[in-house]
């Protein structure tokens, strides 16, 4: 067994190494195993059937979405499902935007459009327009996603749906990108799926802090009755996390795993977009709530002593067997939730890359959040 008091030459600093080493392994095997293994029950009850079928609208925030449109607003048109409405607010496109819609409105009887001038003085990312589109929406459940967002299939809308119960206010889904060539696409792939691994096993766990607006569906009165966006207007960002962080609770809130209710997107092909794109998307978690941004910052923290504590002892250390199956202890745990979570999402190819992705991931966020904070970024 390890015997701390027998470090040679570095007694002391092999000490303080291994007690972060330990400390930190403690709190990464509490993440994992209270909070993260949760992951297996979503997926367990994300398959459900119910011929109870709802009207449904569909509603999707445009701004400059021409060429997306012209690709993905049929797969959304064309959902399996016998009363929904496409309601696509048009936010004062300057490209072709309204030309595509009208366009399809010829050959879809439910399609509804709605259009706000860019006068310069609402621009508050997608809120008002997601509001104008709330507002106008003829049913009582809503379901959101993007203009260059692609259903995996023609059930995704049935499997929204279908999470809801009298008690549900909001139905969370996946979000993921399409599979590029070259590792910054690896990268998101994973980012990605973490943060989803992440608000779902939290969510299930009691604590839901966040949606994407991606794939998102919640009740009409609901947000007439919560005030919709009042309170974070001022923000650009946040449509869609700090509306779940405001109004979510362990009683209202159901997780939908089901692959046939996924959404992919268009990755950012260049790191400076990218970059971008997560700053924007970091900019509202100051505004969470702070048991929130507790749990959220302990687990990267931690996260990145225990790697560098490590590999620090494996230097200090004549003696690192022990060290070593510690390690193992969570690497074994972490494989087992991260294997059978990415394969549910069809992203086998990252399983490889996971642990190099999971020692740098908390790194290049904590840049990036200091370089955020305070800051404002546009929606489009």
């Amino acid at each position: 067994m390890l015997n701390i008091f027998d470090f040679t030459p570095f007694s002391a600093i092999a000490k303080i190494l291994f007690a972060i080493f330990s400390g930190t392994l403690l709190i990464q095997l509490f993440y994992y195993i209270f909070f993260f293994l949760k992951i297996f029950n979503v997926i367990k009850d994300s398959k459900k059937n119910s011929n109870k079928e709802v009207p449904v609208s569909i509603i999707i925030a445009a701004r400059n979405e021409a060429d997306n449109l012209k690709k993905f607003l049929p797969a959304i048109l064309n959902q399996d499902y016998r009363k929904f409405e496409v309601l696509v607010v048009n936010d004062g496109s300057s490209d072709e935007t309204i030309n595509v819609l009208s366009e399809f409105k010829k050959s879809y009887g439910n399609l509804q459009i709605r259009s706000l001038a860019d006068n310069g003085i609402y621009r508050v990312g997608k809120k008002l327009a997601l509001t104008l589109g709330i507002k106008a929406a003829q049913h009582e459940h809503l379901l959101f996603t993007d203009a260059d967002c692609k259903p995996a299939s023609n059930k995704w809308l049935k499997s929204m749906q279908n999470h809801f119960t009298d008690n549900t206010e909001f139905v969370c889904g996946y979000g993921g990108y399409f599979k590029r060539k070259g590792i910054l696409n690896k990268v998101i792939r994973f980012e990605t799926f973490f943060i989803a691994l992440q608000y779902m096993s939290f969510a299930k766990a009691g604590f839901p802090y966040m949606g994407i607006g991606r794939n998102i569906a919640y009740k009409k009165s609901s947000f007439i009755n919560n005030k919709g966006f009042a309170k974070t207007l001022h923000l650009n960002s946040g449509d869609d996390d700090l509306y779940v962080n405001r109004f979510g609770n362990k009683h209202n809130i159901s997780l939908n795993l089901d692959p046939d209710a996924f959404v992919h997107s268009p990755p950012e092909t260049d790191i400076k977009s990218w970059i971008k794109k997560k700053k924007r998307h970091l900019s509202t978690s100051p505004y969470y709530k702070l048991k929130h941004k507790i749990l959220l910052s302990v687990e990267p923290l931690s996260r990145l002593l225990f790697y560098i504590s490590f590999f620090l002892l494996l230097v200090f250390l004549n003696q690192i067997s022990s060290i070593i199956v510690l390690f193992l202890l969570r690497f074994v745990l972490q494989q087992i939730i991260f294997i059978k979570t990415l394969s549910h999402l069809k992203e086998h190819a990252l399983i490889i890359y996971s642990t190099f992705f999971d020692i740098f991931q908390p790194l290049w966020n904590m840049i990036l959040m200091f370089n955020t904070y305070g800051k404002q970024f546009q929606w489009k």
